[in-house]
C-alpha cells in the first residue's frame, strides 16, 4: 500500500512540474496611480501617508514619497478647512523626533493641526501635476460605551509564572445599526531587579518592564472569528489577528469580549504578591473602537493577505480600496478605553528599564 501512495505522489509532482511556464512580466503600459493611507481616530490629528503607485519589481517602489510634495487638502462637511503639512519622522526608543533634514532616513507624513471630530464628515484630496486627483471621505463614528474590564491569571504551578492571561472587556452595543468594531489590548508589568544580580546596588531603586506580547491572542467568543476556529487549519480562514468583528449576532445586547493570550513571561510575576510599596505593577488598557465599514473591510482584506503570505497555491486576494481615483484607505474610528492598575505606574520614585534587553537577567 506504501508503495502505491509513492508512486501517485511521484506521477502527481512529475505532472505538476511539467506545466510549468514561464511568462514575460511586462509593466511599461502601467501608469502610476496616488496612493493615500491613513485611518484617523475622534478627537485626534489628521496623519496622512501619501505616494505614487508603482510597478511590482520596480526600482522606484516605496521612494517616491521622498522626492516629490503633493498638495493634500482636508475637507469637513464641504469645507475646505486645511492644506496638510510635511513632517518627518524618526522612531527611537525614548519616543518620536520630527526632522525637516536628510529626508531619506525618515518617514513622511502630512499633517494637520485640525482635530477630527465625531459627526463631521471629512474628505481628503491629494494632487501633484500630470496625475488624477485622489480623493476619499467618511463620517467620524460615535464613541461605544466600554463597561468594564476584568482580569484572570492562570499560573504554571512549577514556576509559579502565568501560563495564560485572560481578560473580559464588557461594551454596549446600540440596537437597530449596523456597526462594525475592533477590540484590542496594551498590558506591561514591573519587576525588581533580582537581589542576586551583580549589579543589584547601583540598580535597587530601577524597575524592569515587560511588554505583554499578544501575538498569540484568542478571542473566544462565537461571533468573532479565532484563531481557535478549526477552519483556521482546515480550509485557510484568516486568522482575525486585527479583531475585528460586526454586531450582526450581538444587536442591542450588552456584550463581553474576552481575550485569551499566551506569552513569555520574565521575572517573578504573581499579580497577587507584587512588591507595589516598592514600585512592582501590573497595568493594562483596553480599547473597544467603533470603525466604519471602510475601516472593517481594509482591516479583513488585510488580515487575508498577511494569512496567505506569498504562498503561490493560495487564491488572489485583493486589498480594500476606496480611493477614487487611486489607491489605498481612508478610514476612522472612535475609541473608548479603561485603564486597570495593581501597583502606581509610572512613579517618579523610579527609574524603568526596558525589559526586552534585560530578560537573561530572569
Amino acid at each position: 500500500m506504501k508503495t502505491v501512495k509513492i508512486v501517485i505522489i511521484v506521477s502527481i509532482s512529475i505532472l505538476l512540474l511539467s506545466c510549468v511556464r514561464e511568462l514575460e512580466y511586462k509593466v511599461a503600459n502601467i501608469q502610476p496611480e496616488i496612493v493615500i493611507n491613513a485611518i484617523v481616530g475622534n478627537d485626534s490629528t489628521f496623519k496622512i501617508k501619501v505616494d505614487l503607485s508603482s510597478p511590482l519589481f520596480s526600482e522606484s517602489s516605496g521612494r517616491v514619497m521622498d522626492t516629490i510634495d503633493f498638495n493634500v487638502e482636508l475637507f469637513e462637511d464641504g469645507q475646505l478647512i486645511e492644506k496638510l503639512e510635511v513632517i518627518y519622522e524618526r522612531y527611537f526608543s525614548g519616543g518620536i523626533r520630527n526632522y525637516t533634514d536628510s529626508i531619506f532616513q525618515y518617514e513622511k507624513y502630512y499633517v494637520s493641526e485640525h482635530i477630527a471630530q465625531t459627526g463631521k464628515k471629512y474628505m481628503l484630496r491629494a494632487s501633484y501635476p500630470g496625475f488624477e486627483t485622489a480623493q476619499a471621505s467618511h463620517v467620524i463614528p460615535k464613541t461605544i460605551n466600554l463597561i468594564d474590564i476584568d482580569t484572570v491569571c492562570f499560573y504554571d504551578e512549577t514556576n509559579g509564572k502565568p501560563v495564560t492571561l485572560s481578560f473580559l472587556v464588557k461594551f454596549d452595543d446600540p440596537e437597530n445599526e449596523v456597526n462594525y468594531y475592533r477590540v484590542y489590548y496594551e498590558a506591561k508589568y514591573g519587576v525588581k531587579v533580582p537581589p542576586e544580580h551583580e549589579e543589584y546596588d547601583s540598580l535597587k531603586n530601577q524597575i524592569v518592564v515587560f511588554d505583554v506580547q499578544n501575538d498569540l491572542l484568542r478571542i473566544t467568543n462565537s461571533y468573532i472569528k479565532s484563531q481557535d476556529d478549526a477552519n483556521s487549519y482546515l480550509f485557510g480562514a484568516p486568522y482575525n489577528r486585527y479583531n475585528v468583528f460586526t454586531d450582526e449576532l450581538i444587536n442591542g445586547q450588552k456584550c463581553a469580549v474576552e481575550f485569551k493570550t499566551q506569552s513569555t513571561w520574565y521575572g517573578k510575576l504573581d499579580l497577587t504578591k507584587l512588591d507595589t510599596l516598592n514600585g512592582e505593577f501590573f497595568w493594562f488598557k483596553a480599547y473597544i473602537l467603533q470603525i466604519t465599514r471602510e475601516t472593517y473591510l481594509y482591516l479583513e482584506s488585510l488580515d487575508k493577505i498577511e494569512y496567505n503570505g506569498f504562498d503561490e497555491f493560495s487564491e488572489a486576494v485583493i486589498l480594500y480600496n476606496n480611493i477614487e481615483n487611486g489607491v489605498g484607505i481612508f478610514g476612522a474610528y472612535a475609541a473608548d478605553t479603561k485603564i486597570i492598575s495593581i501597583g502606581s505606574y509610572p512613579s517618579e520614585k523610579y527609574t524603568y528599564i526596558v525589559g526586552e534587553r534585560f530578560r537573561d537577567w530572569y
